[in-house]
């Protein structure tokens, strides 16, 4: 299954990246034992501060 309208190695926007940062705040407190994420570019960089 392939997104539409998205190419696979497609960048996070700015607002993506702010939005990304606000789930992790969100999160941190949360007691999240791993992530799974889709191998797209987009969904990667999403969860890449929280996994830090």
């Amino acid at each position: 299954m392939q997104a539409d309208g998205q190419e696979p190695d497609a960048k996070l926007t700015e607002l993506g990246i702010q939005q990304a940062v606000n789930l992790t705040e969100f999160l941190l407190d949360k007691d999240i034992d791993f992530i799974i994420s889709s191998p797209f570019e987009r969904a990667y960089r999403t969860i890449a501060p929280l996994a830090q």
